[in-house]
């Protein structure tokens, strides 16, 4: 988890991160705000109905930085970025 002055990315800037770039800012914290407990995208996912096809943050850690990127251009992350 990162403290208040990590700055945080917007899923607009990982459009243009590599998968290892990816990888080190979830690793950094600069994730958090998109997939932390405290985010908006993953109150709506536990809220919602699991949907079978979406990854959620527990199955990122077990994920290469590549698969995490198919996933995302896939859609399989849609519910965790707040899509």
């Amino acid at each position: 988890m990162s403290d208040i002055n990590t700055p945080q990315l917007t899923r607009e800037d990982l459009d243009g991160l590599s998968p290892a770039e990816i990888m080190k800012a979830k690793r950094e914290g600069k994730l958090d705000a998109l997939l932390g407990p405290g985010s908006n995208a993953h109150r709506n996912a536990i809220n919602a109905d699991p949907d079978p096809n979406q990854f959620t943050a527990e199955d990122l850690d077990g994920m290469s930085p590549a698969e995490i990127v198919s996933a995302k251009r896939a859609g399989r992350l849609d519910a965790l970025l707040g899509r």
